[in-house]
């Protein structure tokens, strides 16, 4: 599985949560490289957000 396939299936697993699906770990990799995995889509993922972030608030300056 690849990298985006495996963001894709834990968004997926993530929403079928909100929704109380008791099946919804099946969509989540639990392994030891599942975990190391997940930061590697957190770290692009906040290059991307950083910038909004800052867009948002001004710190003062208007």
């Amino acid at each position: 599985m690849t990298l985006v396939e495996e963001g894709l299936a834990a968004m997926r697993g993530c929403w079928r949560l909100m929704w109380r699906d008791p099946l919804a770990d099946e969509d989540f990799n639990l392994t030891i490289e599942g975990f190391w995995r997940s930061f590697a889509m957190v770290l692009p993922l906040l290059v991307l957000v950083y910038p909004l972030f800052l867009s948002d608030h001004q710190f003062g300056v208007e």
